[in-house]
């Protein structure tokens, strides 16, 4: 049965929601999207120029002037990407856990941080776009890539605004509330970011 929100602990309550509320543990599932965000990078890093010592280093040499070989960092990062990875994701699923205690007092801008921070793990193709031209040696990839990020920046306003509960409560409880519009804009995200592995 679903609950009313002064029958649910006061750390499950949403801003303007009234009703339709269950109590559901915190778990390892926050994991889950963070560990999948890392594979579709991690399946992604050998395609890119960034990471190949054979391009980089002439590439530092001629635009910057560095006479450095590049195999050494490439190598390092190549090794630490999964390691940072994990406690990333160690991390973000406890931060998230932490924003439902009393503690915290933003607890929808850490859980948009949390949703955002996996992000960081796109230096490497967002480094590839500015350096070099990937629009022009893969548009589809850069299509998809960059509005990946359009549907992210809209989940997230959804998720921080909780628009539209805001501005009728009561109205959004089960269908249509901003936690929904999050998971889809969050869903499209998704797709683009499947659409480019399967190229």
């Amino acid at each position: 049965p679903l609950l009313r929100w002064d029958e649910v602990p006061d750390d499950f309550v949403e801003c303007f929601i009234l009703s339709g509320y269950r109590r559901l543990p915190c778990t390892a599932q926050d994991y889950y999207g963070f560990g999948s965000t890392v594979a579709y990078y991690y399946y992604l890093l050998p395609g890119l120029s960034l990471l190949d010592a054979r391009v980089m280093t002439p590439y530092v040499q001629q635009r910057l002037g560095w006479h450095v070989d590049c195999t050494g960092l490439i190598a390092a990062y190549r090794a630490l990407v999964l390691p940072v990875a994990f406690l990333l994701a160690v991390a973000c699923t406890v931060a998230c856990c932490k924003s439902r205690t009393d503690w915290c007092s933003y607890p929808f801008a850490l859980r948009t941080f949390v949703f955002v921070m996996p992000l960081s793990m796109a230096c490497p193709i967002m480094l590839e776009s500015w350096l070099f031209d990937l629009r022009g040696e893969n548009p589809t990839l850069f299509v998809h890539f960059y509005r990946r990020y359009f549907w992210l920046v809209v989940a997230a306003f959804f998720n921080v605004s909780k628009i539209p509960e805001r501005i009728q409560p009561g109205l959004f409880d089960i269908i249509g509330h901003s936690h929904q519009l999050f998971h889809i804009f969050t869903f499209l995200s998704i797709y683009d970011q499947a659409y480019v592995i399967v190229l």
